[in-house]
């Protein structure tokens, strides 16, 4: 019943799992995922909406937010139970030209991550269904002040506000919380970046690469490094 195998998004929320493909949306009860009884052949998921292209979907506050790759945005209505679904375009200042746009809830935002830039709105402006979240861009300044790379495939916030964003090809830039950049980390080892972690009880992040794991201090400074050489299985880290 998927409207799509190419999945881009999951959300379970009230009883249902929402999926979203890049041909649309579909949702299904969660006890039918589960239940032994019905025949396997039997069509889980129901349509919702077909929308091609699209490219994200995430849970923000109580509601739903789905974004196409142009970076058209829209949120999910209806009843608690799952009937009378519906999904409303929701309209933002988005540049032309732009493309290969997602979406990311993290920490109090909501980001549109695209290949011209990082677009951020407030968690609370979306708990209202009615209400269009406002999304502005983020570091759109100097261009010393400015990403080195818009193919960013990690990004997290530590304790301290700072928007940790890896790259896969131009290491790690690290920006304050009013979107100032602290810090530009690359080097031979610090490329492909899979994942960033936080132990904030050491107030150190964690760095998954394709040449090992590596750990920076709160002063962005690498202290240590582990590889195969360490008991790795492998120095691709996920």
């Amino acid at each position: 019943g998927l409207l799509s195998n190419r999945v881009v998004g999951v959300v379970a929320d009230t009883g249902h799992v929402f999926v979203a493909s890049d041909f649309g949306l579909a949702v299904a009860a969660s006890a039918s995922l589960t239940s032994a009884t019905e025949p396997t052949s039997a069509a889980r998921f129901r349509p919702i909406a077909t929308l091609p292209s699209l490219s994200g979907m995430v849970q923000a506050g109580p509601n739903i937010l789905l974004c196409k790759d142009d970076g058209e945005t829209f949120t999910l209505a209806g009843n608690p139970d799952g009937s009378q679904l519906r999904v409303n375009a929701a309209a933002w200042p988005r540049p032309s030209g732009a493309a290969g746009y997602r979406l990311l809830a993290l920490e109090q935002n909501v980001w549109l991550l695209s290949n011209n830039g990082s677009y951020r709105a407030q968690l609370e402006e979306t708990e209202a269904a009615s209400k269009t979240p406002s999304f502005v861009a983020f570091n759109q300044t100097a261009a010393d002040q400015q990403l080195k790379s818009n193919l960013i495939s990690a990004l997290t916030v530590d304790a301290q506000g700072r928007l940790w964003a890896g790259s896969f090809r131009n290491g790690i830039d690290v920006f304050t919380a009013d979107g100032k950049l602290a810090a530009h980390l690359e080097s031979d080892e610090l490329r492909e970046i899979n994942s960033l972690t936080e132990d904030r009880e050491a107030q150190t992040m964690l760095v998954a690469t394709s040449q090992g794991l590596l750990r920076f201090n709160s002063d962005f400074r690498a202290t240590d490094r582990w590889s195969t050489a360490d008991g790795l299985l492998s120095n691709s880290v996920m």
